[in-house]
């Protein structure tokens, strides 16, 4: 699915949507009552709920059903996000729908970086709020099995990023440290080098990460020793 550039606050917009049965692109007017603006620093979209989830420059979602243009969603930003830098992720875990972020440097000067991640809270119809589920400073994050990462991060201005969510582990997600790919454990605050990044200057911004999640084969069943 791809939306077309435009400016400014639009309450309809085109999209173009490809059918892989098809093999065809089709154009479709969306409605959006509450208007719908591109993020300069705009997340990937997010399937959730049999929606696709889009950013808006102030932080609000967008949710559109690409089989039926009249089928929509917005939910507003958590409150205290702040939408002035783009150091977050949109996304799922769990099935549940998230947005994180690192503030601080090298958009506070003044500030340590903290992480924060909120969980939305959904009620269907009658709407949902969203929940602060962590909050902790990077500098007092550990490595158990890379002491220089824990060094690293105890600096004024350490380079850190999100990258992702763990798609079903609520307590993982993965940050870019160092340009190195790190599994952090929210709960119990450590990290570990998951690998290098092959390129460094490619993911310099964190925004061409793609969860991909290999679905679980079935449970093999042997044959009866009996037959």
């Amino acid at each position: 699915m791809l939306i077309p550039e435009f400016e400014g606050m639009s309450t309809e917009f085109k999209v173009y949507i490809f059918s892989s049965d098809t093999s065809k692109w089709s154009e479709s007017l969306v409605s959006c009552p509450e208007g719908f603006e591109l993020a300069s620093f705009a997340f990937p979209a997010v399937p959730y709920n049999g929606l696709l989830f889009w950013c808006s420059e102030d932080g609000s979602l967008f949710g559109f059903d690409p089989y039926n243009s009249g089928c929509y969603r917005f939910i507003q930003k958590p409150l205290e996000l702040d939408t002035s830098f783009d150091n977050g992720r949109l996304g799922v875990s769990h099935g549940a729908l998230r947005i994180s972020q690192i503030s601080g440097f090298p958009y506070d000067y003044f500030s340590d970086p903290v992480l924060r991640i909120w969980e939305f809270k959904d009620k269907g119809e009658e709407g949902g709020k969203w929940c602060l589920e962590h909050q902790l400073y990077v500098n007092q994050m550990v490595s158990e099995k890379s002491p220089w990462l824990t060094k690293y991060v105890v600096k004024k201005y350490p380079f850190v990023m999100v990258l992702a969510f763990h798609p079903n582990d609520r307590d993982i997600m993965y940050l870019m440290i160092h340009f190195k790919v790190v599994s952090c454990n929210l709960r119990r605050k450590t990290l570990e080098v998951v690998r290098d990044l092959p390129d460094p200057h490619i993911f310099s911004n964190g925004k061409n990460v793609f969860n991909f999640v290999l679905p679980c084969w079935p449970t093999p069943i042997h044959s009866s020793p009996f037959l």
